[in-house]
């Protein structure tokens, strides 16, 4: 019986061998993560700040489309927390079932359209550009999950 998963294997993978102290670079990791990000871009909405909706007249950027000249994917939870999530699920919580760990990275997917060079909030701060009734407010607390290695 074969299994389909939604992101690939690469990634899996390395976080299995950087957690068992081979000689992966932890940005390997991050990058790994944004294109098991861009999966999740394709498959939902992703809004728009407030001035980006204002510019370009959408409150999200469409899955068809290129996102317009300008804009920028600013993640809420940092790439680099949801890796170091991932990492203490497997060290601490024993946490290595694929199915679950692929549930962790849509869960934490937490991102927002805005408009570089006139946005300059990142990470949690950047909640503050979502339209109000895109916040989700337990998420923005992520930081407790940062694993110290």
């Amino acid at each position: 019986m074969t299994h389909k998963y939604k992101f690939p294997d690469t990634f899996f993978l390395n976080l299995k061998l950087y957690i068992e102290n081979y000689d992966i670079n932890i940005n390997w990791l991050y990058e790994m993560l944004r294109e098991c990000d861009k999966v999740l871009e394709k498959e939902k909405p992703v809004p728009y700040s407030k001035k980006a909706k204002q510019k370009y007249q959408k409150a999200f950027h469409e899955k068809k489309n290129n996102r317009p000249s300008g804009l920028w994917l600013e993640h809420i939870i940092p790439v680099s927390l949801r890796v170091a999530k991932m990492i203490h699920m497997w060290l601490h919580d024993g946490v290595r079932n694929r199915h679950d760990l692929e549930k962790y990275i849509e869960d934490s997917f937490y991102a927002v359209y805005k408009i570089r060079n006139v946005e300059s909030e990142e990470a949690f701060d950047a909640v503050t550009l979502l339209p109000e009734q895109f916040r989700i407010t337990e998420k923005e607390n992520f930081e407790e999950y940062i694993t110290k290695r």
